[in-house]
């Protein structure tokens, strides 16, 4: 996303949409239409309860799980679609998740 602004990060990509610049707005529109549809196919396979995003994209907040909850809820027209939360740990996540499967498989 933030190659195709011409921007250092993402969170710069976020901040410019909020800011209504259009290209920054395209781009982060569909970056969440692809994982909707990403998601929507994790569902139809998996049928989790929930789905957490994790990693620097979920600091986004709002400004991402409102738009997905509304796209995936509209690819999954004929059944609930599960929530969408953002990760508390942020950027940290799949590093926490890595260390702990790593410290568990020590056994």
């Amino acid at each position: 996303m933030a190659a195709r602004c011409g921007v250092p990060g993402a969170e710069d990509v976020v901040r410019l949409a909020a800011q209504g610049d259009a290209r920054a707005t395209a781009v982060w529109a569909e970056a969440v239409e692809a994982l909707a549809l990403a998601l929507a196919t994790y569902t139809l396979v998996l049928d989790p309860a929930a789905v957490v995003i994790g990693g620097g994209v979920s600091q986004a907040g709002d400004a991402l799980v409102v738009p997905l909850r509304e796209r995936l809820a509209a690819r999954l027209a004929f059944r609930p679609a599960p929530d969408v939360r953002a990760s508390r740990l942020g950027p940290l996540a799949g590093l926490l998740g890595a260390a702990l499967l790593g410290w568990t498989a020590q056994g």
